[in-house]
């Protein structure tokens, strides 16, 4: 019987370190799961400024071509006499 309560002691040291690395591994798969987040909503914060911007270039592009086309066709023109 000594030895049976030994083996239950034993047995609950290593349920309660079992549970203690369980509990550490949930917390650090929380800061995980939390920094990912964080990544994931400035990744998306990044897109979201990028095709912003390329949209303002795409627009800047398109003024400079007609203006281009503009200035164009008064060079290509004759004067009247």
């Amino acid at each position: 019987s000594e030895h049976l309560g030994r083996c239950i002691d034993d047995a609950r040291l290593r349920r309660q370190r079992q549970a203690e690395v369980v509990k550490r591994c949930i917390e650090q798969r929380n800061r995980w799961a939390i920094r990912e987040e964080s990544l994931l909503s400035l990744k998306n914060r990044i897109e979201t400024a990028n095709e912003a911007e390329e949209t303002k270039t795409l627009q800047v592009q398109l003024q400079e071509v007609i203006l281009r086309g503009w200035l164009g066709n008064d060079a290509d023109r004759t004067p009247e006499a």
